[in-house]
């Protein structure tokens, strides 16, 4: 007697993972993950694609997952949002702070409102480069995916036009 695992990316952006055959009362290791996506990382294995079902961690050992013999049991990764820090920069700025920010993949995201002042100067927006030729971002602009890697940090310039 034996079934079949196979596993489910589910909204993976790429990779892939080798589906297996086990026999009934033998405990086995699932497949290692193989798959990812981009602004996320892998959380566990679920027996439903909403996560709702049974979960079993990456490479969890496991046993008789079905009782039907031939049957197949369809594992889907379960993915979690990587977050990342927005961090300002004044830019030449002669007073004032603008505190970081801590945002997260696939939620949009109020940039934190300036508090950097530059005597003589207006503040016009914020940019990914201090010559300001990055892209442009607005005080308070909502923004989304600004990175993709876990614990990632951007930057944002303070740009100043004169009085």
């Amino acid at each position: 007697k034996h079934f079949k695992g196979t596993f489910d990316g589910n909204g993976h952006t790429g990779g892939s993972t080798s589906g297996m055959t086990m026999k009934f009362e033998e405990t086995k290791n699932l497949t290692a993950n193989g798959y990812w996506k981009t602004g996320y990382t892998f959380k566990n294995w679920n027996t439903k694609p909403d996560g709702s079902g049974a979960a079993f961690s990456n490479q969890q050992a496991v046993k008789n997952l079905t009782n039907v013999n031939g049957g197949t049991v369809i594992l889907y990764a379960q993915w979690t949002p990587i977050e990342y820090t927005v961090r300002f920069d004044g830019n030449g700025n002669t007073s004032g702070s603008t505190a970081s920010m801590v945002c997260t993949y696939d939620q949009m995201c109020n940039l934190t409102q300036n508090g950097f002042i530059k005597e003589g100067y207006h503040f016009v927006g914020w940019n990914t480069k201090p010559d300001g030729t990055g892209t442009s971002f607005m005080n308070q602009q909502k923004v989304l995916n600004l990175r993709s890697t876990k614990n990632e940090t951007i930057t944002l310039y303070a740009q100043w036009q004169a009085q």
